[in-house]
């Protein structure tokens, strides 16, 4: 669809006939290399279009993997913090705005683990898993955003600071 505007694209060709769709490969192609030329828009798409969407079934559990991976790094850094950091004669971490943060913090990095390896799990057997990796994706990606403004919010000035 992209294809006549695009620097580069990604080329579905048969390598091997008799592999059927087994036998097909992706190769990502710049747009002005010699012998590429790009055809009108189609909106039509077949047998690649399964591939493709395998594809970026894998890619979900990669984001949502990298995602739980970010919260986990800021929950820690938060928590260590709040332990040591103290206001008032006592750690903040004592105090119930800052510890409901935390706990609610752990508690979905712990359900985004079980999404996510739930999630690869079925990928594991050889079982569809669009609807599990998107959910994964979607709740450890969207966490993380909301994890790491905790973690400054905790830091405080501190998370504002190159300090």
């Amino acid at each position: 669809m992209f294809a006549p505007v695009a620097d580069m694209a990604i080329v579905l060709t048969v390598t091997d006939k008799s592999k059927g769709v087994h036998g097909l490969t992706c190769f990502i192609v710049e747009t002005d290399s010699p012998g590429f030329s790009a055809g009108p828009k189609d909106y039509m798409m077949g047998q690649g279009f399964k591939i493709m969407m395998a594809g970026l079934d894998g890619a979900r559990l990669d984001i949502a993997a990298l995602s739980l991976g970010l919260s986990q790094a800021a929950f820690e850094a938060a928590a260590s913090y709040a332990a040591n950091r103290e206001q008032f004669g006592k750690p903040i971490g004592h105090f119930q705005g800052v510890g409901f943060m935390l706990v609610e913090m752990e508690t979905e990095i712990d359900a985004g683990r079980l999404l996510l390896y739930g999630a690869a799990q079925y990928r594991d057997e050889g079982l569809s898993f669009t609807k599990e990796s998107s959910m994964a994706k979607y709740f450890c990606y969207d966490n993380a955003m909301r994890h790491t403004t905790n973690a400054v919010q905790i830091y405080g000035g501190y998370g504002y600071s190159k300090e």
